[in-house]
This record gives structure tokens, sequence and C-alpha cells, in this order.
């Protein structure tokens, strides 16, 4: 009867910790062949020395946040964190009294900008507006809208939006 009850105890801690501690990252891939901008408007605008902190690579328990970049030929492959790179300083800039985040997209690369626990697309907690430019016009995502871009890809486990 102990081997049945600790057996027990063993496979609920083992489900729990399997499946609280999946993280998904949220991105952007560019598919275009140019560079395009994205436009991430902040619902709570933050001072300039939090963003960067915000954005760095330093991974902390208080932060749910850090920004990197894949190439697309290595967003499929199971050791992918082996090929993240930190986002150029030229390719994100920081509008402190917009809030407003400028994100240049390189052709043919992710940019993961916020992650979330399990199937949790968290992305609306963060920003209010997303505008899209690029060489064919401009498009602006609004509430709702913003989460739908982002669909679970299951091959990257990660929430992306693919701009072809």
């Amino acid at each position: 009867m102990k081997k049945r009850i600790l057996f027990f105890w063993v496979l609920i801690v083992f489900c729990a910790l399997n499946t609280c501690s999946r993280m998904r990252y949220v991105g952007i891939l560019n598919k275009k062949q140019s560079v395009v901008t994205a436009i991430l408007k902040l619902k709570t605008p933050i001072l300039q020395s939090r963003f960067q902190v915000w954005i760095s690579r330093v991974n902390s328990q208080s932060e749910n946040q850090n920004w990197f970049r894949v190439k697309s030929e290595y967003l499929m492959n199971s050791k992918r964190s082996e090929f993240e790179e930190t986002i150029p300083p030229q390719e994100v800039l920081y509008h402190e009294k917009r809030g407003e985040v400028i994100l240049k997209l390189s052709p043919n690369y992710a940019y993961f900008i916020d992650w979330g626990v399990q199937d949790t697309n968290p992305i609306n907690g963060h920003y209010s507006e997303i505008r899209i430019e690029s060489l064919e016009g401009k498009i602006i995502y609004q509430e709702q809208e913003i989460e739908n871009a982002f669909w679970l890809d299951d091959d990257c486990e990660c929430f992306l939006w693919t701009l072809k």
C-alpha cells in the first residue's frame, strides 16, 4: 500500500513539473526579402533604463522577458538555443515618451519578444498595438487581433507570427 501511495505522489509531482515548466516563446518571423519594421506600443510605458534591462539576455527570475533572434533555418532545430543571438542594438529602439519599441526585422530571422508558460500567449498583456511597416505598406493590429496573429507552432514550440 505504501508503494502505491509513493508511486502516486511521484507521478503527481512528475506531471506537475513537466506541465508547469514548459516555456513557449513569442516571436515574429520575417520571410520577406527586405527589412520590415515592427512598432510595438507598450500598454504601460517604462523608463529607457528599465527597457534595456527588460530586453537583455540576462535571465532573471523577476523578469518575464528575454529578447533574442534566430536565423530561420535554425528555428525548428531541437538545439535552437545554441543558435540564439542577441538582437543588434541598431535593430531595436525605444521611444520612452510614446512607449513604443521600434524593431527592425532582418530577412530570414525570427525575433522573440516575449514568453509564456504552457499554451498561454502573454502578448496582449504587454502590447496595446503592433504596427507592421514594409515596402508593401502598413498594417495595424490591436487588442484581440494581436493575439490572433501569433499562432502556436508545435515544430518550434513557440507562438510565431510569420510575415510573408
